[in-house]
């Protein structure tokens, strides 16, 4: 039994609004292709198909030389959808009935090596014909028909589905011959038209992982480079031997290693309170304290704001912040002064 992976990157990417499809942006320096091609295949792949849009084939395929996988890897052109996609990959996989098939999104880059080993066992130990990854759902769900609110359903029953999508090869070949048969090729996954075509298969759900999102749009693209510099304080964490000391990474979670960004003493955080107490916080701006001679605020050596023209211009706000030649120039928590 060999396992096999089609990694779909046949679209053009329209909604991502970008002058080249979406899976060659990089991503942290690295295209999302490459990325999400070395991550399926680390999971103990023997075969990998990636499925390009027809009219980037040539650039797909350097992206795998350059890749240096230790695997046989290979590249089709896509159809029109995302069913005909996967049944060009598919035949060209040429796998053996008793074979597992992974289908995944080329734009999941950050999908975790475990998350695709799970989707798999099921399947290997004979429990499952397909596996779906799946998320809860943080949201409520609301049905609509058109701006009428019909129904909301419980969320508890519900899940939010990823890929891969994982399955014994010949179910899902048959899946695609009777769908193929019925001019039925317009579905937005793989298991959809398994459980449609052949509703006797045993379709189970695995678990999936947040940080598998699928990149659509841009804010999509921010999200996933935040979550990798995340992982990579996270790693940086874990290497560290010089101070076993738990820190925190950025998403709070505990991660051994030194508290690069705790170096307060003990006394500071009381001192700080003391000068919010007193009207005294700096506030988020970064200027040198400039203290004057007289009266008033800046004697006691609050920072004075700076004389740029183009800083006073684009901090300029439409209320009174007190007297002087800033009058409406006041940057966010700017304090007031008291003379």
């Amino acid at each position: 039994m060999r396992i096999h992976a089609l990694l779909l990157a046949g679209g053009y990417g329209n909604r991502f609004g970008a002058e080249v499809p979406k899976q060659f942006i990089r991503l942290a320096g690295e295209p999302i292709l490459l990325r999400s091609a070395r991550t399926v295949a680390a999971a103990g792949v023997d075969r990998l198909v990636v499925v390009a849009h027809q009219d980037w084939i040539a650039e797909s395929t350097a992206l795998l030389e350059a890749a240096g996988l230790s695997l046989t890897a290979s590249v089709v052109a896509g159809g029109a959808s995302r069913n005909e996609s996967t049944r060009n990959g598919l035949h060209a996989l040429a796998a053996d009935p008793d074979d597992i098939v992974i289908v995944h999104d080329a734009v999941r880059p950050l999908v975790p090596v475990e998350v695709i080993r799970r989707a798999i066992e099921p399947i290997a130990a004979g429990r499952a014909d397909s596996t779906d990854t799946v998320i809860p759902s943080a949201d409520t769900l609301v049905i609509v028909d058109g701006d009428r609110v019909v129904e909301i359903p419980d969320r508890s029953r519900y899940r939010r589905g990823q890929t891969p999508q994982v399955f014994r090869a010949s179910i899902l070949a048959e899946a695609y011959r009777r769908a193929a048969a019925a001019g039925d090729l317009r579905a937005t996954d793989d298991c959809s038209l398994v459980l449609r075509y052949l509703p006797d298969a045993r379709v189970v759900a695995v678990a999936g992982d947040e940080v598998n999102l699928k990149i659509t749009t841009r804010i999509d693209m921010v999200m996933a480079d935040r979550m990798l510099q995340m992982r990579t304080l996270e790693l940086d964490g874990s290497d560290a031997t010089t101070d076993a000391s738990p820190g925190r990474s950025l998403h709070g979670a505990r991660v051994a290693g030194r508290r690069r960004h705790e170096r307060h003493r003990p006394g500071d955080r009381r001192r700080s309170a003391a000068r919010r107490r007193e009207g005294r916080d700096r506030g988020p701006l970064d200027w040198p304290r400039r203290p004057r001679r007289g009266g008033g605020d800046r004697a006691r050596g609050r920072r004075g704001p700076p004389t740029s023209a183009a800083w006073i211009t684009s901090c300029a706000r439409p209320v009174s912040c007190g007297s002087g030649p800033w009058r409406t120039a006041r940057p966010p928590n700017w304090p007031r002064s008291s003379t």
